[in-house]
């Protein structure tokens, strides 16, 4: 295995399991238009439904993309023992993960039960500390600034109320 880099092999597994996600999303929004009773076009799914349309085109595009320059040969060779074992001892690897594993926690765990400035604020100072992007009380402000910039740019500027956000009610 001298190039551990596998491209084509990424292109055809991530084109299958964004085919799949997209699927369920184009279910899902019929299943959410039916239950409100009105035309789908007029119902909350339609929007989800184009998005799950140009997900689903655009992995099976990524799908073929792949095959064609071998992704197929290439998972195969991923998914043996001697390369999964290289890719979980990794640093980068090792890092990739823990930062989806923060990104999970922020979206499934802190959002909807924090308000939504502290989770982010969390969010944030937990990812700059753990990249050490530099003193513990620079990533405080820094993530302090941003939680807060990006709650007044929703609210604000956008005039959308964000979870726990500012109850001020605008003109």
């Amino acid at each position: 295995m001298q190039n551990r880099r596998k491209p084509n092999a990424g292109d055809f597994v991530f084109g299958i399991l964004l085919v799949i996600g997209a699927i369920a999303i184009m279910v899902y929004s019929v299943l959410l238009g039916i239950r409100q009773q009105t035309t789908f076009t007029l119902s909350a799914g339609f929007f989800p439904f184009l998005v799950g349309i140009v997900l689903c085109g655009t992995g099976i595009a990524l799908a073929i993309t792949g095959v064609r320059h071998g992704g197929v040969q290439e998972a195969k060779e991923v998914f043996t023992g001697e390369y999964l074992k290289w890719f979980f001892t990794n640093d980068r690897s090792v890092r990739a993960i823990i930062l989806a594993l923060f990104m999970y926690i922020y979206i499934f765990r802190l959002i909807g039960h924090l308000p939504f400035m502290e989770a982010t604020f969390y969010y944030l100072f937990g990812t700059m500390m753990y990249l050490k992007a530099g003193k513990w009380w620079k990533c405080l402000i820094i993530s302090l600034l941003a939680a807060a910039a990006i709650g007044c740019a929703f609210r604000f500027g956008f005039g959308i109320n964000l979870p726990g956000g500012f109850d001020v009610h605008l003109p």
